[in-house]
């Protein structure tokens, strides 16, 4: 059965604000904001957990985490294909931002080509990452991440698409796996 999951997060250039307008504070104190924001939209889905929605927003929205049951095989409780996809509508107002992004994560050492992951900004493929494989049955290891396009992304004014599309591809040799990514949002001096 597949959920979807709306999480609005706004990242203005030099403070955080939450969907309600709530300014969030850093040291204590909110920052100025003079030149520009990048609003973000998270829709999430998934299939195949057994135990709710895997994926966790943090860090005031620039985090975003996708987590996996372990399987059954490796003494876990999960026998499903685990799968899910997060999309962010990002919307720039005033000035051209810099978008920034990062990941890493942790997947099956036993073959290659699954727990994939790819990250797409308005339908052009700029990251993805898949496991490592070695035949080590039910260990894990770092993932193996490609990026196709180099961050930072130039985002002009307007609305932008990011999306972020995970399967496991089977059912198998998933102990802690998971996938992780940190976003930033800088404005570009005019």
């Amino acid at each position: 059965m597949a959920r979807n999951r709306r999480l609005r997060i706004i990242i203005s250039i030099g403070m955080i604000k939450t969907s309600s307008g709530r300014v969030v504070l850093k040291n204590g104190k909110a920052s100025c904001v003079c030149c520009g924001s990048c609003n973000l939209e998270w829709i999430t889905t998934y299939s195949g957990q057994n135990n709710g929605n895997p994926w966790t927003v943090s860090n005031n929205g620039s985090g975003l985490r996708i987590d996996l049951e372990d399987s059954e095989n490796c003494g876990g409780s999960n026998e499903n294909v685990q799968s899910g996809t997060a999309i962010a509508t990002i919307t720039v107002v005033g000035s051209n931002v810099e978008l920034g992004f990062a990941f890493s994560g942790i997947a099956e050492m036993q073959d290659s080509g699954f727990e994939n992951i790819s990250f797409y900004l308005d339908d052009e493929r700029v990251a993805s990452a898949t496991s490592p494989g070695g035949n080590l049955g039910c260990e894990m290891g770092p993932s193996v991440v490609t990026y196709w396009v180099n961050p930072p992304y130039i985002l002009e004014a307007g609305t932008h698409t990011f999306l972020v599309d995970f399967s496991s591809g089977d059912s198998l040799f998933h102990v802690g796996s998971y996938y992780a990514a940190e976003f930033t949002c800088q404005a570009i001096a005019p």
